[in-house]
């Protein structure tokens, strides 16, 4: 069974924990820490990827486990911390002529063709069934070859394909719904003595809103009202009121108490001592 090692390497050399996460032997495997839990990817016994997450300073079992599909490529996680989503990628390939493009294979079963440097997404590919096992691009890089767990061979033409969906955004208003606060990455938090001493700042978080732009405007939170369990007393005359109209309806009501089976003819007390 793979095992983790989780250090501190602030009190020593010796690991704190020690984990078995994963039994297929002699397999690649991810590690990565999202904020308070551990993220480990690997396989099964039986060549299936896996994935276990795990709680900080609870290592007695995955908090989440979840398989996948039989593959020879470990899923390789990246954590957003500003949404914080982990993003589980099966292959990559890097553009032949444009440096800054990457074909990406998600767990989804779909193709993303990403611009590194302004980190937007280009294309979204959905043409496999099963999970995508490899990508290559052609030399001149027209197109992209792609093949799946599906038994299939995919030859795309990006420039050709669809565009992805892109969210509407207004320019006179910053929306924070598609831009959450986001980790600072670009301002120390704290300095390398202060870690060494033990020091437990935790992450900053800032917004993205540029000077001069107005918030979106976000509903008021309103309080649901206490549901009361009592009946609300009704007022004398509500009370007088009700009893009349109930009285009136009532006399004009025939009451007819006779049932069906009393006309109809019993049993005598003869029969019954016969049939005892």
């Amino acid at each position: 069974m793979l095992k983790v090692y989780v250090y501190d390497a602030r009190s020593g050399t010796s690991p704190i924990q020690r984990l078995a996460v994963h039994q297929g032997l002699g397999r690649e495997s991810r590690v990565l820490f999202c904020g308070d839990r551990l993220l480990s990817s690997g396989f099964t016994s039986k060549r299936a990827q896996e994935i276990h997450v795990l709680e900080v300073g609870k290592w007695d079992k995955p908090i989440h486990t979840q398989e996948y599909v039989s593959a020879t490529g470990v899923l390789m996680p990246f954590y957003d911390p500003d949404t914080k989503l982990v993003f589980l990628i099966l292959c990559f390939q890097w553009h032949p002529m444009a440096s800054d493009l990457l074909a990406v294979a998600l767990s989804d079963n779909s193709i993303e063709i990403w611009e590194s440097k302004t980190l937007t997404r280009k294309r979204r590919i959905l043409s496999h069934t099963a999970a995508v096992m490899a990508l290559g691009w052609s030399s001149d890089g027209h197109r992209l070859a792609s093949i799946g767990k599906d038994l299939m061979l995919n030859v795309h033409q990006p420039q050709l394909g669809d565009e992805c969906m892109v969210a509407q955004k207004k320019k006179d208003v910053f929306q924070s719904d598609l831009f959450p606060d986001a980790l600072v990455t670009w301002r120390p938090v704290m300095t390398a003595e202060e870690w060494l001493a033990g020091s437990l700042k935790t992450p900053q978080f800032e917004s993205l809103m540029p000077q001069g732009v107005s918030a979106l405007a976000r509903p008021p939170v309103v309080a649901a009202p206490a549901r009361s369990l009592e009946k609300p007393s009704l007022p004398v005359s509500e009370h007088t009121r009700e009893s009349k109209v109930q009285n009136s309806w009532s006399s004009k009501i025939v009451e007819d108490r006779t049932l069906e089976q009393d006309d109809m003819e019993g049993v005598s007390e003869e029969e019954w001592t016969e049939a005892l």
